[in-house]
């Protein structure tokens, strides 16, 4: 197998998976891969190099092997069809290609023990990609739950979720934190070799770990529009601690696992940026 990119000196390679989104240009309206700015800012801070990733491609491990981490982004839900279920009318924004990209993408870092941290569609990739299975509506699926999908205080931290005390974000967030909130799906049944390390007060997961790898980790909130607080930077410094300990041959381990201080990223805070 090939070395990872940064495993050659410097700085860490994370590559960051996009969406697909229709864009118009001088050859008229196609599809664009993008990703908001605000995931890239927060890898960086992180000390990483940010590289984004074509979902619409063919997942193949030649390319997967030139990254030190990989960041599962937010978007559209999982085809219901990949974890066995009936699509309820609720479920909108079905990517197939994506979801087999990022499903591949999940199983080759846990075979390969590559830090992977996966971000509110991330988590439910996760999930399913291991074998678990989704509500598909909290609202209409679930009974006393609390809101779980406000856009817009996408920037706020609305609700507590509790940290369990052997988990990689409890020494970043301590037993409880608050986060935001924009999803309308919640983990079911879990995948193979992930455990719950958090959850909202109505029970909602929040946070998933797998068991057998250094640092796979999905969390149910955006920690990338939260800023320099530890639900948010805080999350990405323990993935950047995943990537310090993944790759020893680094010349220098990411600043946050480097020097513990706070990193303080430009966010900008644009209403119009969808997570």
């Amino acid at each position: 197998m090939k070395a990872a990119a940064g495993a050659q000196g410097g700085k860490p390679v994370v590559g960051l998976t996009a969406f697909s989104k229709g864009s118009r240009s001088s050859l008229g309206r196609r599809p664009h891969e993008t990703l908001h700015g605000l995931y890239v800012a927060m890898v960086e801070a992180c000390g990483a190099l940010a590289v984004i990733l074509p979902a619409h491609q063919s997942p193949d491990p030649a390319l997967f092997d030139r990254f030190d981490g990989f960041v599962l982004t937010g978007g559209g839900d999982v085809d219901p069809r990949r974890y066995g279920r009936e699509t309820r009318p609720e479920v909108y924004g079905i990517d197939p290609l994506r979801d087999r990209f990022e499903s591949d993408l999940v199983r080759y870092a846990v075979d390969h023990d590559r830090p992977l941290l996966g971000v509110c569609r991330g988590l439910q990739v996760m999930n399913v990609a291991l074998g678990g299975t989704l509500v598909q509506d909290i609202a209409s699926m679930m009974e006393h739950h609390r809101e779980h999908r406000d856009l817009e205080r996408w920037a706020d931290r609305i609700h507590s979720v509790r940290i369990a005390s052997r988990s990689k974000l409890r020494p970043v967030m301590g037993p409880e934190g608050w986060t935001n909130s924009m999803h309308h799906q919640a983990v079911d049944d879990l995948g193979d070799g992930l455990r719950v390390v958090a959850r909202a007060d109505d029970g909602v997961v929040e946070a998933l770990e797998h068991e057998d790898c250094r640092f796979v980790v999905g969390v149910q909130w955006h920690p990338e529009c939260l800023g320099d607080v530890a639900e948010g930077r805080g999350v990405f410094a323990a993935f950047a601690r995943g990537l310090a300990a993944r790759a020893p041959l680094h010349s220098k381990p990411p600043i946050f696992a480097r020097t513990g201080r706070p990193i303080r990223p430009e966010i900008p805070r644009d209403p119009q940026v969808a997570p």
